[in-house]
Parts: structure tokens; C-alpha cells; sequence
């Protein structure tokens, strides 16, 4: 009995690429809520994705990529409307109410999968990996302060899935190092 308890603890989690998760490789990760939302104004559609990790203490507005004239990609500070409007319709949502009214605002549900890794240079980064559906993910980049928000909520149990159940954060380790952040070439959907 001893023997198997040692196989359990030293069985490592093996890291699978987004592209090649399944959808029981998804139910594994916690759901947490999403909230759609885009605006239109007079200069065009303005987009919102936003992860909520705590609904008083940590919401993570979702950001989108660039790509840039060189090759590289850099963060934007907002998501970008063609991607939410795809995220919109690969997703199924309905844009009109029953009354045929534009829809501006969606909650949705998804799996969420911790991971950590470095960079090429060495440096140590934390992500969150949101798995909307299969081949329908969005990578976000922690900062210092939401993750150490993320490490108090865990500690103190405050942090809850959709269902309201205590969610134990294990982090997977990416076992290949990655660019910086502003070297990525494609690290949104």
C-alpha cells in the first residue's frame, strides 16, 4: 500500500501543448467565469474579456497580440474586436435577444489550467491558460501583483470555481523555454 502512495506523489502531471488537449484533458481544469463584452461607439467596436478569478479581489481583463511588421508580436492593453467577434461566433453565442436587440454582453464558463515555466533568458514566468473550447484558448501572462493575489486567495481558500468549490492551484511546468512576452510570436488564440 506504501509502494502505491509514493507512485501517486511522484507521478509528475505531464504538460500537453493547448493545440493537442482534448476535451476530457479540459474537464481535468477548474471553471471560472468570463464576462464578453464589447461597446460600440462612433470610432468603431471596442472589446472586453474578462476572467474572474475573485469576484472582490481578482479580475484579469484578457489582452490580445499584435503582430508586428518585423515578425514579432507585442501585448496590447485591449482585446481586439476581430477576435472577440470570432470568439463570439466559434463559441455559439447568440447576438440578438429574443425580442431581436443586439446582445453586447455575454458570461460564459471556462476552463482554466495553471502554468509555469521560463523564458529564454532564464526568467521564471506564471500564466493561466483559458480553454474556452477545444482549439479556442487564450494565454494571459501574470504580473507580480495578480499572482501574488492569486497565491492569497489560494491560501486562504477564496478561491472558488463556478460552482463555489475551493480551487487548489497546481501549477504545470512548461518543460520547453519560450521568448519574452514581447518576442512571442503567437500566444492568443
Amino acid at each position: 500500500m506504501e509502494n502505491i502512495k509514493e507512485t501517486k506523489t511522484m507521478k509528475e502531471v505531464q504538460f500537453i501543448e493547448l493545440k493537442n488537449l482534448t476535451k476530457e484533458d479540459a474537464k481535468k481544469y477548474s471553471l471560472f467565469p468570463v464576462k464578453l463584452r464589447r461597446t460600440i461607439t462612433k470610432s468603431g467596436i471596442q472589446a472586453s474579456v474578462v476572467l474572474k478569478m475573485s469576484e472582490s479581489h481578482l479580475q484579469i481583463p484578457l489582452v490580445s497580440s499584435e503582430k508586428l511588421s518585423n515578425g514579432k508580436s507585442r501585448q496590447l492593453r485591449y482585446f481586439q474586436p476581430d477576435t472577440f467577434i470570432s470568439l463570439i461566433i466559434d463559441l455559439g453565442l447568440s447576438e440578438k435577444d429574443e425580442n431581436n436587440k443586439d446582445l453586447n454582453e455575454w458570461n460564459v464558463k471556462a476552463a482554466v489550467r495553471f502554468v509555469k515555466g521560463k523564458y529564454s533568458n532564464d526568467k521564471e514566468y506564471y500564466s493561466l491558460e483559458i480553454i474556452f473550447k477545444q482549439y479556442k484558448y487564450h494565454v494571459h501572462f501574470l504580473s507580480q501583483p495578480q499572482l501574488t493575489i492569486l497565491e492569497h486567495l489560494t491560501k486562504n481558500n477564496k478561491l472558488v470555481d463556478v460552482k463555489g468549490k475551493p480551487v487548489k492551484i497546481e501549477w504545470i511546468e512548461r518543460p520547453d523555454v519560450i521568448d519574452e512576452l514581447e518576442e512571442l510570436e503567437d500566444f492568443s488564440f
